[in-house]
C-alpha cells in the first residue's frame, strides 16, 4: 500500500506529493521512454483534471506541470486553466521560473524543457540519453586523470546508465538567474548549466552522495542552497551550488521539503508496505 498526500490549488487542479513510479522500480523502459521523449504531449480538454506534480509562478501567471507531459497555464489565479504545447509526453515533476518569461521544467526520462515565453511553448534541452552520454564522458575523463577507486566507480555507474537507457527521472530544478541552474533527480543525478541550458555539465562529484540517494527537492535560502532526498539525505551549499556538504540529522526517512520557518522536518513521509 502506498500513502500520499494531495492538496487543492486554485480551481480544478490537484497537486499530489508522490514518488515518481519509475524511481527504484528496477525495470528497464528504454524503448518506451525513448518513444515518449520524442512524442508531443496530447492536447486534451480534460488536461486540467490530470495529476499535477508541481506549480510555480511566471510573473503573475501560474504554471503547473504533471503527468503525460501536461503543462497548464492560468492567468487568473487558478480560476481557469489552458494547456501549453510541450514536445514530450513523459511525466513532468518540477518547474521553476527565475524571471517572468524564462523557465525550466524537469521530468521522467531525464528530460529538461525550457520556455522563453512564460510557458506558452517549450523546447527540449536535455534528456536521459544525452545525460547518460555526458556522465560517461565525464567519468572517462576522471578515470584518465585519477587512479582512485571512486573514479572507477563513477565510470562503472556511467556505463550502466548508458546501457539502461533514459529511465531515470529528474525531480527538481532551480535557476539562480536566466543562465545558471541546477537539476537533480533519482540515484543522485545532478547537472548544472551556466549558459541557460545550452550545455549541461554533470555535477554528481560536487555533492557528497556516494550511495546515489534520490535527490527530491532544491531549496534556496538567502545565501545558501539546500538539497533534500531519501534516507535523510540533506546537503547544503554556501558557495552558490559550486560545492555541497552533507548535514547529519536524526532521521532516516525520505525528505521532500525544507521548511525554513521552523526546524528541519519532513513535510510528508513516504511509506509503503
Amino acid at each position: 500500500m502506498i500513502r500520499f498526500k494531495s492538496i487543492s490549488v486554485g480551481a480544478g487542479i490537484c497537486l499530489v506529493a508522490m514518488l515518481p513510479p519509475c524511481v527504484g522500480s528496477g525495470v528497464s523502459v528504454h524503448a518506451a521512454t525513448a518513444d515518449v521523449l520524442n512524442s508531443a504531449s496530447m492536447q486534451s480538454k480534460r488536461a486540467a483534471t490530470r495529476t499535477m506534480l508541481a506549480i510555480t509562478r511566471a510573473g503573475e501567471r501560474l504554471v503547473a506541470v504533471g503527468e503525460r507531459g501536461i503543462v497548464l497555464l492560468s492567468d487568473d489565479d487558478g480560476k481557469a486553466w489552458r494547456q501549453a504545447r510541450v514536445p514530450v509526453s513523459v511525466t513532468l515533476t518540477g518547474v521553476h521560473f527565475p524571471t517572468p518569461g524564462k523557465g525550466w521544467v524537469v521530468g521522467h526520462g531525464g528530460v529538461v524543457l525550457h520556455s522563453a515565453d512564460a510557458g506558452e511553448t517549450w523546447i527540449k534541452q536535455l534528456d536521459g540519453i544525452q545525460a547518460a552520454i555526458l556522465i560517461s564522458e565525464f567519468a572517462r575523463g576522471k578515470a584518465r586523470t585519477e587512479e582512485r577507486a571512486s573514479a572507477r566507480a563513477i565510470l562503472a555507474d556511467a556505463e550502466r546508465l548508458v546501457s539502461e537507457g533514459p529511465d531515470k527521472p529528474f525531480l527538481d530544478v532551480y535557476f539562480f538567474n536566466e543562465r545558471r541552474g541546477l537539476v537533480v533527480g533519482a540515484f543522485g543525478l545532478a547537472f548544472t548549466t551556466d549558459d541557460g541550458g545550452h550545455r549541461w555539465n554533470p555535477w554528481l562529484s560536487n555533492i557528497p552522495n556516494p550511495g546515489g540517494k534520490h535527490l527530491y527537492r532544491i531549496h534556496p535560502r538567502t545565501d545558501e542552497l539546500w538539497i533534500v532526498g531519501e534516507q535523510g539525505a540533506l546537503f547544503r551549499s554556501r558557495d552558490g551550488g559550486e560545492s555541497f556538504v552533507e548535514e547529519r540529522i536524526p532521521y532516516v526517512g525520505s525528505l521532500f521539503r525544507h521548511d525554513f520557518r521552523h526546524e528541519m522536518q519532513p513535510a510528508c513521509l513516504w511509506s509503503s508496505g
